[in-house]
């Protein structure tokens, strides 16, 4: 019989194998789809030039919801493909990030976003931690515009903080919450939230559904954990915790 550390590794190695092998299967699958859905779009495109005012009346909304498929379809292709890249161990490269810094890129890349709905983004400044700089600013991404979208009546206002911990084996850690002052969500939906495609406001929230569920997978892919705390009424608070810099 294997010793434990060695069973621990050929599991972990197992694991690995299989996650690659998902991964590969999902990019060919999703490279597949955007060629088809890519001749879609530039087929309705082509119809619309070509008919354009002669298109019958009742076939204009036909016309209209397949392009609009088309651009949701894109959509979801996106979120698959970087779901993909978040349970691939070799898509991680991993050395040491300062947060600050991610959570700035993130929010510029949020810049239109912000600026339409007046959201304020505050920070003090952020630890060091160990971990893939890419996917890091991805997951801070994901957290900042899920607290924009689901903002509600009041001003839009996103803190995140931190703090230094140990974790269960007494390594170093750190624990990161993102808090907006919105809708808030039902304790009883906590859990859905991490299920993918799972969508609590329906369509009258733009997204499909994957935004929590990658956060989920590169916190995991990281070591660490996220969870979210909310009365349902007052805000929503997601907690995250990353190992510290070595």
């Amino acid at each position: 019989m294997n010793p434990p550390n060695q069973e621990a590794e050929r599991l972990r190695s197992q694991l690995d194998r299989a996650n690659e092998e998902t991964f590969q299967i999902v990019m060919g699958a999703v490279h597949n789809l955007r060629s088809e859905q890519r001749g879609i779009c530039a087929s309705s495109e082509l119809l619309q030039d070509l008919l354009g005012d002669s298109l019958p009346p009742e076939a204009q909304p036909i016309l209209s919801r397949l392009m609009a498929s088309a651009a949701k379809t894109t959509a979801i292709l996106a979120a698959i493909s970087q779901y993909a890249s978040a349970i691939s161990s070799v898509s991680y490269r991993c050395h040491q990030v300062e947060v600050s810094a991610i959570v700035r890129q993130a929010i510029a890349k949020l810049e239109p976003e912000i600026r339409a709905c007046g959201a304020t983004v505050s920070f003090a400044e952020l630890p060091v931690v160990w971990g893939d700089r890419d996917r890091l600013t991805e997951l801070f991404l994901h957290l900042i515009d899920n607290a924009i979208k689901y903002h509600g009546r009041l001003p839009v206002r996103v803190d995140i903080e931190a703090s230094k911990e140990a974790d269960a084996e007494g390594r170093d850690q750190h624990l990161f919450l993102v808090r907006d002052h919105g809708v808030g969500i039902d304790p009883k939906y906590h859990r859905e939230l991490f299920r993918p495609f799972r969508r609590l406001q329906g369509p009258a929230i733009p997204g499909v559904g994957l935004g929590l569920v990658i956060c989920r997978r590169i916190a995991e892919s990281h070591g660490g954990q996220i969870w979210v705390e909310s009365d349902g009424s007052k805000g929503t608070t997601v907690f995250l915790t990353l190992p510290a810099s070595e």
